[in-house]
């Protein structure tokens, strides 16, 4: 590494909100780049990942948690408990909060983020839907939300979508980042495997094509990757947990999951810059979210050592 080390600084910065508030929007809007999978559905992020920003002297792993939420099931237990202990174990925390969603059921989600004793920016988001008035009485509201004697350590209004005052938060977190070696070659902008990445994308096309109750009781997994002189290949099979819902994800003909396949097909080739070839199979897989193999598929059995 080219880089002094000695003059290295480096963090894990995790990123913890309600679900929907912007948390992957927010991460690909600083990395420039998709890493994050995005819908208008809840609980859209099911595993911890990170997003890896290497400038100048300076490194920062974005930890992207699934999104805060009363869990009904074992499953978003799980969910909720990754997001918990990622906190416990970064070194600062972007608290992300939805500006023009009511800030109730926002109190434990504060309380959650000062117990990790770490410095804490509170970030604003879809601030662009809001009157000046109404931010400023949402910001005093989360304001008195803090424990006694604590406070936020700096207060950013912006919008991840459009990236309005985006380049703000990250400038102000380089200002405190500790001195350190990077964890990452500086090339890396995740860490999450290009198979795994690839199956994302596939959700996320599902989520977007499929009736609101479907996608939660379905996930993909990339089965065989394989590269050729032409491109690549790519097989992935959709798990579904009801032999009712498979005729949903074909639709008329197979016609339905030829367009799924068509669109993350595109999706995946321009983000790799080469030809790919998508294979998708549907199967059915009862109770998928409960079994032990599919919380380990997910990546959320427990929040690894990233320094190993």
């Amino acid at each position: 590494m080219s880089q002094n080390q000695a003059s290295q600084k480096f963090a894990f910065v995790t990123i913890v909100g309600k679900t929907n508030a912007g948390k992957s929007t927010l991460l690909n809007q600083i990395l420039g780049q998709k890493v994050s999978i995005v819908t208008h559905k809840v609980q859209t992020t099911r595993r911890r990942l990170l997003g890896i920003l290497t400038e100048e002297e300076t490194q920062i792993a974005f930890v992207d948690t699934p999104g805060v939420f009363e869990p009904r099931k074992g499953f978003e237990g799980q969910l909720v408990s990754t997001a918990r202990q990622a906190v416990g174990e970064g070194d600062m925390i972007l608290l992300l909060i939805d500006a023009s969603a009511p800030v109730e059921g926002v109190e434990r989600l504060v309380n959650l983020a000062f117990q990790a004793n770490q410095k804490i920016f509170l970030v604003l988001n879809k601030t662009d839907k809001l009157q000046k008035e109404k931010l400023l009485d949402v910001t005093q509201s989360l304001l008195s939300l803090c424990p006694e004697g604590k406070n936020f350590d700096e207060v950013f209004m912006i919008s991840a979508l459009n990236g309005d005052g985006v380049a703000d938060v990250v400038a102000a977190l380089k200002k405190v980042l500790p001195e350190g070696q990077w964890h990452f070659d500086p090339e890396q902008v995740t860490d999450l495997p290009t198979r795994v990445w690839a199956a994302e994308i596939t959700r996320e096309v599902l989520f977007e094509h499929l009736h609101q109750e479907l996608p939660y009781g379905l996930t993909v997994e990339t089965e065989a990757w394989e590269e050729t002189a032409s491109g690549i290949k790519v097989h992935q099979v959709i798990y579904i947990e009801r032999q009712a819902h498979k005729s949903m994800v074909l639709g008329k003909g197979g016609e339905k999951v030829k367009k799924i396949g068509t669109t993350a097909r595109h999706r995946m080739r321009d983000e790799l810059g080469c030809k790919v070839s998508l294979f998708l199979h549907v199967k059915v897989k009862p109770n998928w979210k409960e079994a032990r193999e599919g919380l380990d598929a997910l990546g959320l059995e427990r929040f690894n050592n990233l320094e190993d």
